[in-house]
């Protein structure tokens, strides 16, 4: 069966008590959501693909913790949704992916972005609690050459303080 013309419709959605972007307060907790539609041509709905990102600060840290599949589908959205909640002044960024279920290359895409923008601004980021098998792709692909790789959220903060 096929679904013609394709269109992504990436949207974020905002609660009136929680807010799509961090704040600077360590106990302030915000949230993200990225819902990806794709419809067909004759504009009936086929498939939804949710991305959640919860976001915290611990120790000046800012951490975004996604939750669900990071695939071609809903890769664009994710990354808005990302890019949204980083601010400009924000020096170290932690995805803990402990929640994501699956990435494919598209969501290591951004991973690797985000990686070399940070990097390349003299900023720090990592990623951290990663499966069993996401973190077997992260390291048979060489990816944990250019993105610092933790166990959890508390090594990473620690290495962020220590360098």
């Amino acid at each position: 069966d096929t679904y013609g013309r394709l269109s992504f419709l990436p949207t974020r959605t905002k609660n009136p008590t929680l807010c799509n972007y961090p704040t600077k307060s360590a106990t302030f907790y915000g949230y993200t959501t990225c819902h990806t539609q794709l419809k067909h041509s004759d504009g009936q709905s086929r498939v939804q693909m949710n991305i959640d990102i919860k976001w915290e600060r611990k120790d000046g840290v800012l951490i975004a913790m996604p939750s669900g599949s990071i695939d071609s589908i809903s890769a664009p959205g994710f990354q808005s949704a990302l890019e949204s909640g980083i601010d400009p002044g924000d020096q170290a960024l932690i995805l803990d992916a402990e929640q994501v279920s699956f990435i494919g290359s598209a969501g290591i895409r951004i991973f690797l972005n985000l990686a070399r923008k940070f990097d390349a601004s003299g900023k720090q980021f990592g990623i951290c609690s990663l499966s069993g098998p996401i973190r077997n792709v992260i390291t048979i692909g060489g990816f944990d050459k250019i993105i610092s790789v933790y166990d959890s959220q508390a090594e990473a903060i620690d290495a962020f303080k220590s360098s």
